[in-house]
């Protein structure tokens, strides 16, 4: 069979087939025989996934310590604490089905009360006083 009548996706196809079916050895004496070193391209690319680990981690430090990530309105954790116990009390047909967990308040650590604090003032649960910041 010839080859003249392969299309352009036809030859796609069997170049990564046979890059697909290249054993390791056979791809290392390939890179070898066209003169790579390769020990130097496995320390490069070892470098290349180190930076991209560490700007991955640096990314993330920084979403998680941004603004949008903190709460919005500033309040003590004692004071969320008690609103939200508050508002779940008095809001039953609102806040009814939240678990166990969240409706005592115990075992939720602070960063999370202040998040849930949060997202309850965006959905104007607590009274208009109940979530100002006045004291």
């Amino acid at each position: 069979m010839s080859n003249h009548n392969k299309k352009p996706n036809d030859m796609f196809e069997i170049i990564l087939e046979d890059i697909r079916e290249a054993t390791d050895e056979e791809i290392l004496n390939e890179a070898i025989e066209d003169g790579i070193d390769v020990k130097s391209e496995v320390q490069k690319m070892k470098s290349f996934f180190e930076k991209c680990r560490y700007n991955i981690a640096k990314k993330m430090v920084n979403e998680k310590d941004s603004p949008e990530n903190k709460p919005s309105r500033p309040v003590s954790i004692e004071d969320a604490r008690k609103k939200i116990e508050t508002a779940v009390k008095n809001n039953p047909e609102k806040l009814g089905e939240f678990t166990l967990a969240a409706r005592s308040g115990k075992d939720i650590p602070d960063e999370d009360i202040l998040g849930l604090y949060d997202d309850l003032c965006d959905l104007d649960v607590f009274d208009e006083d109940e979530s100002s910041d006045k004291k």
